[in-house]
């Protein structure tokens, strides 16, 4: 599984500046308490100074005799530390004042435990994969729970199709790997591709993959931006770079887009890319089979690498509002 790169860099960057901001401000309050109390200055200044008489004691003593100094410095290092949060409270303050209070006590703010990632990280990186997936105002309105195959009432053939494909979809996403197959959504408007290609994506993205749903035609004005308006100068990162990278590509209503000869090869260039690097794409189109040779030959070959699903029946949309009228 891999995040977003750069989702991935800047929330790194933030943890290391919320641990820092932390141990900051717990060191403003311990200067506080240090100026206002000397008294518990003074302790903390011995309890600062542990570490540095257990490496003395562990030069000086060996066996019994550096177990039993050991014991002692922790001992009365556990004493000041009592007395400490006694005084603190004799003078209205809570007893963890100046302690270094992290957001996420497991990992100290770190994002990591050890060598691996911690859970709040994970959860960060998956909210910021579903903010820059492209779609994450639909993932409330199109997943597979407001799914519901009843508008297909009227044929029996048709909503038994549909299952099968909500089926098959709902343990695509349910079972994704960076391996699995590439998927193709062929139908006409409103019969359900966008909606089971955004319920995809939901459940793939919170399972912490990194996944990018663009229209055809977003997706070919990234890479107009690229080849004839970016300046040489310019050393940002590609705006493409994401299409080639994630772990899942959604094109959305390919065919849409004004085609020529440059729109074909960035497609075609894509396609070649992702499938020779074993990554999986979801395309879906309102083109039928016959039309893809009419669209490129190369491309309509690029998709038999792709599983390939017919959806039949009239536009969602427009049963929704008849139904509405009713």
């Amino acid at each position: 599984m891999s995040y977003n790169r750069d989702n991935f860099v800047r929330i790194k960057n933030e943890y290391l500046d919320r641990n820092r901001r932390a141990r900051e401000e717990a060191e403003a309050r311990a200067s506080e308490i240090n100026n206002l109390f000397p008294e518990i200055r003074e302790i903390n200044n011995e309890i600062a100074g542990y570490g540095l008489r257990c490496l003395e004691a562990a030069q000086k003593f060996s066996g019994e005799k550096l177990e039993s100094e050991l014991f002692r410095l922790k001992k009365r290092t556990e004493e000041l530390t009592a007395k400490k949060a006694r005084l603190l409270a004799e003078k209205g303050y809570p007893s963890d004042y100046d302690f270094v209070k992290y957001k996420c006590a497991k990992c100290s703010d770190t994002g990591f435990c050890g060598i691996n990632m911690c859970d709040c990280m994970k959860q960060e990186l998956i909210k910021a994969g579903i903010d820059s997936s492209g779609i994450s105002a639909l993932f409330e309105k199109m997943n597979f729970d407001t799914f519901s195959p009843n508008y297909y009432d009227s044929d029996n053939l048709q909503k038994e199709q549909i299952e099968s494909v909500f089926s098959y979809c709902k343990n695509y996403a349910d079972s994704f790997n960076c391996n699995s197959e590439n998927l193709l959504f062929v139908g006409g408007t409103g019969v359900g591709k966008t909606h089971l290609s955004v319920a995809i994506a939901k459940e793939v993205t919170e399972k912490g993959y990194d996944v990018v749903f663009k229209s055809a035609q977003d997706l070919i004005s990234d890479f107009e931006f690229e080849r004839f308006h970016k300046s040489y100068s310019d050393v940002s990162p590609a705006k493409t770079d994401k299409y080639y990278e994630c772990d899942l590509l959604i094109i959305d209503d390919l065919g849409s887009e004004m085609t020529n000869q440059f729109t074909v090869s960035c497609v075609l260039s894509l396609m070649n890319s992702r499938i020779n690097s074993g990554k999986p794409t979801i395309i879906s189109t309102n083109m039928t089979p016959d039309k893809f040779k009419t669209y490129d030959e190369r491309i309509a070959s690029r998709l038999n690498d792709f599983t390939p699903f017919l959806l039949h029946g009239k536009d969602i949309r427009s049963l929704r509002r008849d139904k509405w009228r009713k």
